[in-house]
Formats: C-alpha cells, sequence, structure tokens
C-alpha cells in the first residue's frame, strides 16, 4: 500500500489508466477511497471493471481498515527496483491514511539537484526543525537499484577489451606463422617472376577471407547476443548496430595489419637464401 497525495501519479508520470486521481476533497471526512494498479485490478477482477468495487487492506497491528471504494486503475510500476515485476499496488489518499513519514515528489523543468535544494529551503522555511534526509533526483534513484549490474557491465566491458586484445595478438602470431611455413612457396613464386606486391597482396586477401568468414558468424551472434541483454537488463539500451560493425573494422584492420607486416617481409627476402634454408 502506498499513501499519496494529489498531484502524485502526474508528477511521477504514471498514467491513469481508468478512472480519476485523488483530490484534495478525499480527506478524513469523505468517503474511503483507492487506486488500484492493473496488475493488481487483473488479480482481484479479471475481466471486470475494477472501478466502484470495495476493497479492504487489512492492518496486521490493529482492527481491519473500514472498506475502501476503487475509483481509479493506474498503470503498472517497478516500484523498489527496475530489474524487479511490477508488484500488486493499491494506493490511498494520504489524507485518508496519515503516516508521519512522507516522500515529496517534485516534477522540475531545470537541473534536478537546485530542485532538491530549493525544496530544502522551503521545508526549512516552513519548519525549521522538519529534517530533509535522502534527497535525490529521479535519475540518482534508479542508478541506484542497478549498482549490480553496472558493476558487472564494466567488467565484462574490460574482459571484452581483453579479448580484443588478445584476439589481435593470436591473429598476428597465425598469421605471421603461416607466412613463416610458406616461404619456400613464396620464394618460389619469387624466383618465377611473381612481383613483391603480388605475393603480400595474395597473403592479404587469403587473411581477409578467413576475418570474413569469422565476422559473418561473429556479427549474427553480436547482434543477437545484444538483443538478448536489452531484453533482459533494465535500462540497457545498446548502441545498435554501430558497436558490432565498428568491432568487425578493428578486427579487419588488425587481420590487414597482421599478414601484411609479415608478407612483406617474406616479399623483400632473397629467393635464393630462402630456397637455399631447411
Amino acid at each position: 500500500m502506498n499513501r499519496v497525495g494529489p498531484g502524485f501519479f502526474g508528477t511521477l508520470g504514471i498514467p491513469l489508466l481508468r478512472g480519476r486521481d485523488f483530490t484534495a476533497r478525499d480527506d478524513s471526512s469523505g468517503a474511503l477511497v483507492a487506486v488500484v494498479s492493473a496488475r493488481l485490478a487483473r488479480a482481484l477482477w479479471p475481466g471486470a471493471d475494477p472501478l466502484g468495487r470495495r476493497i479492504v487492506w487489512p492492518d496486521p497491528w490493529g482492527e481491519p481498515r473500514p472498506a475502501m471504494t476503487v475509483v481509479g486503475v493506474a498503470a503498472d510500476i517497478r516500484y523498489l527496483s527496475l530489474t524487479d515485476e511490477p508488484p500488486l499496488l493499491l494506493y490511498v489518499p494520504m489524507l485518508q491514511a496519515y503516516d508521519a513519514r512522507a516522500t515529496v515528489a517534485v516534477r522540475s523543468a531545470g537541473d534536478g539537484r537546485a530542485a532538491v535544494a530549493a525544496v530544502a529551503r522551503v521545508v526549512h522555511e516552513l519548519d525549521p526543525d522538519l529534517p530533509v534526509v535522502a534527497a535525490h533526483t529521479m535519475r540518482e534513484q534508479m542508478a541506484g537499484t542497478l549498482w549490480r549490474q553496472r558493476t558487472a557491465a564494466v567488467w565484462v566491458s574490460a574482459f571484452g577489451v581483453l579479448a580484443v586484445l588478445l584476439a589481435a595478438l593470436g591473429l598476428y602470431g597465425v598469421a605471421a606463422q603461416g607466412v613463416e611455413q610458406r616461404r619456400r612457396e613464396h620464394s618460389v613464386r619469387l624466383a618465377l617472376g611473381a612481383s613483391p606486391r603480388r605475393i603480400t597482396g595474395n597473403v592479404v586477401a587469403e587473411g581477409l577471407a578467413l576475418a570474413g568468414a569469422g565476422l559473418i558468424v561473429g556479427i549474427p551472434a553480436a547482434v543477437t547476443a545484444a538483443a538478448v541483454v536489452r531484453a533482459t537488463v533494465a535500462g540497457a539500451t545498446g548502441a545498435g548496430a554501430a558497436l558490432p560493425l565498428g568491432a568487425a573494422l578493428l578486427l579487419l584492420a588488425v587481420t590487414l595489419v597482421a599478414c601484411a607486416l609479415p608478407a612483406r617481409r617474406a616479399s623483400r627476402a632473397n629467393p635464393a637464401d630462402a630456397l637455399r634454408a631447411e
């Protein structure tokens, strides 16, 4: 159960799907009313109109409260964390269910931190002895619920960068070894009249062909993995196709360098020395 005041739903941008919001007339002298979340409405009255229904909120420390009349249905929201499922929520007017602990929600058009300071000044002017604690912007509030996911994302990103570096080193090593193993073949080609540029071009083309085959498999896998992350991690938006394409271009550049340097060195070798070597 959440005790709220008039204008709560509009301030936090929670749509009212049916019925009305609370007003200043919903006080202790008026009829007891309530707003239910869409999920709670479906759970209590599946397929029926919840407006006008009566609901009782049990009190574990005393007598049950009198029945309240449902006057509105609010959209489902995530309450404590962006990663949790929307809970079953019952909203009651604060003027009909007083609680000394209160949270003030303020919508600002400018800097949120400046609005927090302005609200604290107003509260201090109203009552200098009334403390203002745990003041946060909505962005800070949401970020506080995602620290585990953010920490995991940092570590995953670090391991991703390390994996790219290791892949680049491994790619260079494999390309250099392949060129070295074909040194006699390249020497024969050079002795038969092949130009150094052609030798270098053939080696680079073969390396790019292998890299292209890997990217044909890797890019769809990366796009699929990104879609899974966006669907399962709250707040994850991803970078669309830019990130996989950037990684593909990086690996192609690494392949080009990894193949070109050994091939250029092999094409400049003396064919006679290479043919006489073991």
